[in-house]
């Protein structure tokens, strides 16, 4: 075959070619993903706040696990703790 026919016969096995999404983010999309900084997320990440895995001294994160961690952390900050209990109620001054 010539290059220009094995060049025709690559782009029409690519075009066929199903495309599979990726399974997980680096640290700049998965910051981006949650809105924050690159350098927030890294805070975060490196206290253990953020759920993520290493390979190698790459970060990735599942894009259903970020989901899943900041849906929890909506539920935790309208939760009604005890600590608060006190939290916006007027107390008479002697």
């Amino acid at each position: 075959m010539t290059r220009i026919g094995e060049q025709l016969k690559e782009d029409a096995l690519n075009a066929i070619r199903p495309v599979l999404p990726r399974a997980t983010m680096n640290a700049r999309d998965s910051a981006a993903y949650i809105g924050c900084s690159y350098w927030k997320f890294l805070e975060g990440v490196k206290a253990k706040r953020i759920p993520h895995l290493k390979v190698g001294n790459r970060i990735l994160c599942r894009r259903e696990t970020l989901d899943a961690w900041m849906a929890s952390q909506e539920t935790a900050s309208i939760s009604n703790d005890d600590d608060k209990a006190g939290y916006g109620t007027l107390r008479k001054l002697r």
